[in-house]
């Protein structure tokens, strides 16, 4: 009886494996525009080339996205200044005791706030010569009931012509930032006697 064959062990060959793939992240590309007065630029939204749109195109889209609102050009905190002589005179009023400490502490008041208040009065009929000692205005703006510089200008009706010229030739080139920066509570009764030279033309 012949014996069977002894099986050869079958040698397998590893197959060689693929070598993987690495993907490289795509370089970016920069691209120049020339731009010429006739041509239109197109835009680019995107670093590949694929991305880059026809100036048409691309104008289009643009144009569909809703642009910022404007930034406010308008200060906070911004007083609008009083048009009439009683919208001055009331707001005077509520000031009255600031103007009288403030010029109570002047022993040699600014020339700005002198100016001004020699212009006050000169509007309501007093003396030129009476004005240039600063502790007479002193005295006029502790006046009380009928004499009070409240009671005064809530009376006031027209200067005289005449007046009205010599105070513009006083207060020539000064200007309410002058005022308000030499004394603040002083520049409303600046407003007042702007207010009633303009009116008297």
């Amino acid at each position: 009886m012949t014996a069977a064959p002894t099986p050869v062990p079958r040698i397998l060959t590893p197959t060689k494996s693929q070598p993987q793939k690495i993907l490289k992240p795509a370089k970016s590309q920069t691209i120049k525009i020339t731009i010429s007065p006739q041509q239109t630029p197109e835009y680019i939204l995107s670093s590949t080339p694929e991305c880059i749109l026809s100036s048409s195109s691309s104008l289009q889209s643009l144009e569909s996205i809703p642009s910022p609102p404007p930034a406010s050009t308008v200060p906070d905190n911004l007083e609008s200044p009083p048009q009439t002589l009683q919208e001055i005179c009331k707001k005077i009023e509520s000031v009255t005791r600031p103007i009288l400490a403030e010029l109570k502490s002047y022993s040699f008041p600014p020339l700005p706030v002198h100016k001004t208040m020699t212009a006050v009065f000169l509007l309501l009929g007093e003396d030129r010569k009476f004005l240039k000692e600063w502790n007479n205005i002193l005295k006029l703006m502790k006046a009380t009931g009928s004499a009070s510089l409240m009671t005064r200008l809530s009376k006031h009706t027209k200067a005289d012509d005449r007046v009205v010229k010599e105070v513009r030739r006083l207060i020539k080139g000064m200007t309410y930032e002058d005022v308000h920066s030499a004394g603040k509570s002083v520049s409303h009764l600046f407003r007042w006697v702007s207010k009633v030279c303009n009116d008297s033309y």
